[in-house]
């Protein structure tokens, strides 16, 4: 149905809902099971729980975060500006892609479609790698501080700090060509 992360296999049992083939014929609604323990719902609730309690725990903890950068005054420096960069990534992560990502684990089957698909996978690898680049960058300011401090600090801007984090996530942006360029490619 889709190009998917190779790093999200499903668990839960495999559902071949209605899609509709070159024909424009329907195919039938089959549920097969894989794996001897997910066909009962003792295991599938508990998992759907503590996935979508992660998903929360990510956006509250991520959220806190930017609300507190963004009305203390004494946090608006340029570290906490990479800090925030971090935060907007993973906030978007545990938004979008862990639930969505959730309901491919439980499911066994990507079941929201082809658009919702490649627009999951676009905003997984672009915030997965911003979250990435944002750690990268907040490390190099970090030891650039430490390694010559006086040197630094006259370069430390909070127009070059947006400068570096508005490349983050440009290049983080570019995943989205290959997904497009192969769902074009499909058609």
């Amino acid at each position: 149905m889709g190009v998917l992360p190779a790093s999200v296999r499903p668990i839960g049992p495999i559902i071949n809902h209605h899609s509709i083939n070159r024909m424009g014929n329907r195919s039938t609604f089959n549920i097969q099971l894989f794996d001897g323990f997910t066909d009962n719902l003792a295991f599938l609730i508990p998992l759907g729980i503590g996935l979508l309690t992660l998903s929360l725990l990510t956006f509250l903890g991520n959220a806190m975060v930017v609300h507190a950068i963004r009305t203390e005054r004494k946090l608006h420096t340029v570290s906490n500006m990479f800090i925030l960069s971090l935060a907007i990534a993973d906030l978007i992560v545990g938004l979008i892609v862990m639930p969505l990502s959730s309901t491919y684990v439980i499911f066994g089957d990507w079941i929201l479609g082809i658009f919702v698909c490649q627009l999951w996978l676009v905003i997984d690898y672009t915030a997965s790698t911003a979250s990435i680049f944002n750690l990268l960058i907040l490390s190099l300011d970090r030891y650039w501080s430490i390694r010559s401090p006086l040197k630094y600090l006259c370069k430390r801007t909070k127009k070059r700090a947006l400068a570096m984090i508005g490349i983050v996530w440009m290049i983080s942006a570019l995943w989205a060509i290959p997904i497009i360029d192969l769902s074009l490619k499909r058609n």
